[in-house]
């Protein structure tokens, strides 16, 4: 029975979190600020409430309530898992490929090359200071290498900045995503011994996987979209194909054929945003557009809110080492090469 009673009040919870992620929108709107800021901060004081109260040992409602806020069923296989595909595939569903592909060079430069340089200024400059390994430090450089355009596309659309820099913004944006994630599954391997052979290897390997993704990927999408014809006018069906493609190009990619999963899920969302839209109405396609955008908008709301619950437990064993190597890290991202190459690719092209 309590079982029963634990997962009815998560339920609740987790109802009463997307109706704070609603209800947050037009105060960040008033606010003039990222959603995402304002849902990081009500997750991390929630996260620090529960902590406090369940570690007071309250009892009764309230404290059934921080511990189910403490204990939530969520780890790094939750958001790998069940958001990054969806938010990955809707990404790529919603970018105007056609434009992209014109554009194929500097947004190249600046989602691979671009995070690479990130990666490795990142590493080495933490190297010195931590007590792990080269890898791990590299490692910690990929997850802080990409960059977030939400932030930057609504400064550029309050400026009225050129349609083209949005564009070279978003395609980077989607793409880097998958070069860093692709190169922290590589580095992982070697941190846990199962890759030999040093850098030429790794680079092979690097690129097998991202080329691997592409591959299948696309060939996902195109199955998916083979269907379609089948499928006319069932707008509901069409949608479930689409829903069902990103996780099986993930996870089948990821787990099944050693390809980077992520790769796959955004090259399956390219090729149906390229191949798609001719073979279903255009009613059909608005609506599947419509269903994506808001199942985009619960996932990275969610997101926010869960991994800033999450914080609170995190930091209460940080010392002063730890804010001088994070100290460390802001800086060399912030003068990583990367930060000009922007400015160079506009330029040159």
């Amino acid at each position: 029975m309590e079982a029963h009673i634990d997962l009815r009040i998560t339920l609740v919870l987790l109802a009463g979190l997307l109706i704070l992620v609603s209800l947050l929108q037009p105060l960040a709107t008033r606010l003039r600020l990222p959603a995402s800021v304002l849902l990081a901060v009500v997750g991390i004081s929630i996260g620090a409430v529960s902590t406090f109260l369940a570690r007071a040992d309250i009892g009764g409602t309230l404290g059934t309530v921080a511990r189910v806020f403490v204990d939530l069923p969520v780890d790094s296989n939750t958001f790998l898992y069940v958001f990054l595909p969806a938010l990955l595939f809707q990404s790529a569903l919603s970018i105007e490929v056609q434009r992209i592909i014109e554009d194929a060079g500097p947004v190249l430069l600046l989602a691979v090359v671009a995070v690479l340089v990130a990666t490795f200024v990142i590493g080495f400059a933490l190297a010195p200071l931590a007590e792990v390994s080269l890898v791990a430090c590299l490692m910690l450089g990929a997850m802080v290498a990409t960059t977030d355009p939400v932030a930057v596309i609504g400064i550029f659309a309050d400026v009225g900045a050129p349609s083209r820099l949005t564009r070279l913004v978003a395609g980077e944006a989607l793409l880097n995503d998958a070069a860093a994630i692709a190169l922290f599954s590589l580095l992982l391997t070697m941190q846990l011994g199962g890759q030999g052979g040093g850098a030429g290897t790794a680079a092979l390997t690097f690129i097998r996987q991202f080329a691997g993704g592409l591959i299948f990927g696309y060939v996902c999408a195109r199955i998916v979209a083979s269907w379609f014809s089948w499928l006319q006018d069932l707008r509901l069906a069409q949608v479930s194909l689409t829903v069902a493609l990103p996780y099986l190009a993930f996870i089948i990619g990821e787990r099944a054929l050693g390809v980077s999963g992520v790769v796959s899920a955004v090259s399956a969302g390219l090729v149906l945003n390229a191949i798609g839209q001719p073979r279903i109405t255009p009613g059909d396609w608005l609506f599947l557009h419509d269903v994506w955008e808001q199942i985009a908008f619960w996932a990275s709301s969610l997101i926010f809110v869960l991994a800033s619950l999450l914080v609170p437990r995190l930091v209460t064993s940080v010392g002063w080492h730890d804010v001088l190597m994070l100290t460390v890290l802001v800086l060399a991202a912030l003068v990583a090469p990367v930060r000009l190459l922007p400015i160079v690719a506009l330029t040159v092209s």
